[in-house]
């Protein structure tokens, strides 16, 4: 919707501080408001003009001013840096933007319940609009500047069309053609009147000396984001909506987002006009409304052509027949494009029927002669909210994926595994096929438009599913003795475990039977046991007392008796040699 803006606003602070003629309306009071009023005219007085004005002015200079030195920064930077000065440029313009967005919502709240009155309400609406104007043109010009950069800088640094779109949206209410009246209301650039209603929502509606009207509201939705009204239903809720002029409401475009309908309509009549509607889709609420109409004094009404969709629900391939008409009555012999393509002309009673592409978008446009009309449609992408459910089940080497789309077994998904194709689902919507080898598993699922994707580190997944066992070991029948022949019995969580592989000092020795017992002969020497079932583990260690090392200590025992005998031997002779030494000395 093209709008208006304010201008030559240093020039005004002079002129008014001079005694500027005002308009009748500023030299009243301000109106009484209390909570219980619906309706009020708003007064404009003296000191809010020039407060507005002297506002406005330190808006600008200061926008400028921001501006000024982004791109002072802008050009003193190399050129692998500037991705980065313009996001961050980009992130104060949307800090900016959100804050403008605040500050409105609580601002129509305080006048919805009471808190301030009409004219302190419609002049911070004309404040609010100046930041609102500057953060859009500093962002067309951000714009501007990310445009040079690569597609792939873009991106990464969040400096995309979308991305720039998504700051001007949070402002979009403060920037309308009714907030820009009411700004150059309370400027003294024009002069009218300002009259709010409080109802459901807030409702701004004004009308300048020189026929210019415009309104706006924005009301809470009802709805939960589903449609249960057609689109022809829908158009009728919006039409109605619209104000009674001197012509015809003429839709120009339709699209569908979120659950609600959007129209834009043009004003076929003695003035210009145009208007964009909001419509739930579920309760039929209008819950936005900008309208906006110009007087003109040429009467082109008679070059321009309206189309309307008089039968068939526009959707993507579906058939619709329009209706083309001139101050309402029918065009025959009417060209009608559909994408920039012919796709008929219209009979005698002005219709046409055509087939719409089955895309997202679809764009008409009708010539007769030098009259001209068109017709936007933008279709919501029903896929776009639809996710692709997939699960994998891993069991004994085999992956098993289900697929369910709205909570249903899709049929005919295509199932890729490490890049590799693997098959499709049947009507259960499953498909099996053979672990990869390898310590990860990415599962692409296609069908459609729609994509799923699992991944897995296989290791971790078998260490969450299955933890490794210990085996236990035990001898169940025999000996454990040197040579003897033992029966032993392999055991996990309390039962057998069969083809478990025995080595008895690291020689294998065997597999256990399907009871987990296996007989095996022990070595003449201490025995180890190990047992292995896949990564299964367990061991046993024997350790036999060597009967030869009782014999040396015997022996032992028998050297020691003959040392003592020996000793008593010699003591006995050490015995005699005293008595003769006692004999000699009695001689």
């Amino acid at each position: 919707m093209a709008r208006r803006r304010t201008t030559a606003i240093l020039v005004l602070l002079a002129a008014v501080v001079a005694g500027m003629a005002l308009p009748a309306a500023a030299m009243t009071g301000t109106a009484d408001q209390t909570s219980e009023q619906q309706n009020e005219t708003v007064d404009i007085e003296v000191g809010q003009q020039l407060s507005t004005v002297a506002s406005a002015t330190t808006d600008e200079v200061r926008s400028e001013a921001d501006q000024a030195g982004f791109e002072q920064r802008f050009n003193e930077t190399s050129s692998t840096e500037r991705a980065e000065a313009i996001a961050e440029r980009a992130g104060e313009l949307e800090t900016t933007a959100t804050e403008l967005r605040t500050e409105y919502d609580e601002l129509t709240e305080s006048y919805r319940t009471g808190e301030i009155d009409g004219s302190t309400f419609a002049q911070r609406i004309a404040s609010l609009t100046t930041k609102a104007y500057a953060v859009e043109r500093n962002t067309e010009r951000l714009a501007d500047y990310a445009a040079q950069l690569p597609e792939a800088e873009q991106r990464a640094f969040d400096v995309t069309e979308d991305d720039f779109d998504r700051i001007t949206d949070q402002v979009s209410p403060i920037s309308t053609p009714t907030t820009s009246a009411i700004l150059a209301q309370y400027t003294g650039e024009s002069t009218g009147e300002i009259e709010i209603e409080r109802a459901d929502g807030i409702e701004l509606e004004v009308e300048s000396e020189d026929g210019e009207q415009s309104r706006q509201f924005e009301r809470p939705r009802d709805g939960s984001g589903s449609y249960e009204l057609n689109q022809s239903e829908a158009l009728a809720i919006a039409t109605d909506t619209l104000s009674e002029q001197d012509g015809e409401w003429v839709l120009t475009s339709v699209s569908t987002d979120d659950g609600a309908y959007e129209f834009e309509f043009e004003l076929h009549g003695a003035g210009e006009g145009e208007a964009e509607v909001a419509v739930d889709g579920e309760t039929g609420t209008v819950f936005e409304l900008e309208e906006s109409v110009e007087s003109d004094d040429d009467d082109d009404d008679d070059e321009r052509l309206a189309v309307r969709v008089t039968d068939g629900e526009p959707a993507p391939g579906r058939e619709v027949t329009l209706t083309v008409t001139a101050n309402g009555e029918p065009v025959a012999d009417a060209t009608v494009e559909l994408d920039e393509e012919t796709v008929g002309t219209t009979g005698e009673n002005g219709t046409v029927t055509v087939t719409l592409p089955a895309e997202e978008e679809a764009e008409i446009t009708v010539t007769a002669g030098e009259r001209e009309g068109e017709l936007e449609f933008e279709f919501e992408d029903e896929d776009e909210d639809r996710e692709l459910g997939a699960t994998a089940d891993i069991d004994n080497g085999t992956v098993t994926v289900s697929v369910l789309l709205d909570g249903e077994p899709v049929e005919g998904a295509s199932v890729t595994a490490n890049e590799e194709s693997v098959g499709v689902t049947d009507a259960n919507g499953t498909d099996s096929f053979s672990l990869p080898a390898g310590e990860e598993l990415e599962i692409d699922v296609e069908y459609q438009d729609l994509e799923a994707e699992l991944e897995y580190e296989l290791e971790e997944h078998e260490d969450e599913d299955e933890e490794d066992r210990e085996l236990v070991i035990s001898v169940t029948e025999g000996e454990p003795a040197p040579g003897e022949e033992v029966t032993l019995t392999v055991s996990a969580d309390g039962e057998g475990v069969e083809g478990a592989t025995v080595e008895l000092n690291d020689e294998v020795a065997g597999e256990t039977g399907a009871d987990g017992t296996i007989t095996v002969t022990l070595p003449t020497e201490d025995a180890e046991i190990e047992v292995t079932d896949g990564d299964d583990e367990g061991e046993l260690e024997l350790e036999f007392e060597d009967e030869e090392s009782d014999g040396d200590d015997g022996d032992s025992d028998d050297y020691d008796g003959e040392r003592d005998e020996k000793e008593d031997d010699d003591s006995d002779d050490e015995a005699e040699d005293d008595d003769d030494d006692s004999d000699d000395d009695e001689e």
